[in-house]
């Protein structure tokens, strides 16, 4: 999520608004709900949904979060014009549900980020964040600058192998072995857009990000060599995606996470 204020907050207030008063629609609708009696409903002969079906809002989880399309895209898909904001689809929820949570309590560095969130319950930050670690992205082939086939094989290098003698990881270590992502809170990196992951890695270094869950990929990328970002970023933005792309467990990790690397879990095992 992105680390500056971007123009989406000056051109999409009214889309963020209108997210903002369906989610206090939707607690409405809730609070309704509860205080229809049951007698009230016998007498009205018609289920609670009805309350829904006269909404002239569709009270649907893709209505609520319009909003949210203008800058991650459709379905939480991506954003291919402005390399700092990232995709949503796919990534786990726990790890959706701690950038959401983080933006809330005023720990990110993103003004409409946390100017979206801050009313937003706990609760229903948890059911956006499953909403889009549910969806399925298509594969797309990302454009990337042309290198050395030598510059692609370091970033192969990095992200199988990692670079020992400068204490980098592999990312297969940390994003499991086909780089989907590990279950509550470490997101895939696979086919992910190339400016994105070279904007974030440098974030990472100089210590930048909007949200920082953990410190490992600060660790990682102050280790990382001149020119690693963008051969690592270009090698993941051409890899085709695996048919199974489902986060694995931290417990299906072949090894464990390297000492420093410390995930702050707290509430975010969904």
């Amino acid at each position: 999520m992105k680390n500056q204020p971007s123009r989406c907050l000056r051109t999409s207030l009214a889309s963020m608004t209108l997210f903002l008063l369906m989610s206090f629609q939707a607690a409405a609708l809730q609070v309704a709900e509860a205080q229809v009696t049951d007698t009230q409903i016998k007498a009205q002969k018609s289920p609670p949904s009805a309350l829904q079906n006269n909404l002239q809002i569709p009270n649907t989880m893709e209505q609520r979060l319009a909003a949210c399309n203008q800058c991650h895209g459709e379905y939480g898909y991506g954003n291919t014009t402005d390399p700092n904001i990232p995709r949503l689809a796919e990534k786990p929820a726990g790890y959706l549900y701690k950038q959401l949570l983080s933006f809330k309590n005023g720990e990110g560095r993103n003004q409409a980020m946390e100017y979206v969130v801050r009313q937003l319950s706990p609760a229903y930050m948890q059911e956006i964040a499953q909403y889009y670690a549910a969806q399925r992205i298509p594969y797309q082939q990302y454009p990337i600058p042309e290198f050395a086939e030598e510059v692609l094989a370091r970033g192969e290098l990095l992200a199988k192998e990692g670079d020992p003698a400068r204490g980098v990881p592999a990312c297969a270590h940390c994003h499991g072995g086909k780089l989907t992502g590990v279950k509550p809170m470490i997101p895939g990196v696979l086919n992910q857009p190339y400016d994105y992951m070279v904007s974030q890695l440098k974030l990472w270094r100089s210590n930048k990000r909007s949200t920082e869950s953990t410190q490992c990929m600060q660790v990682v990328a102050k280790r990382m060599r001149k020119g690693d970002a963008e051969a690592v970023a270009a090698w993941l933005a051409i890899q085709p995606l695996p048919e199974n792309r489902e986060p694995i467990s931290m417990q299906a990790l072949p090894e464990e996470l390297p000492g420093w690397c410390v995930l702050e879990e707290n509430e975010v095992n969904l």
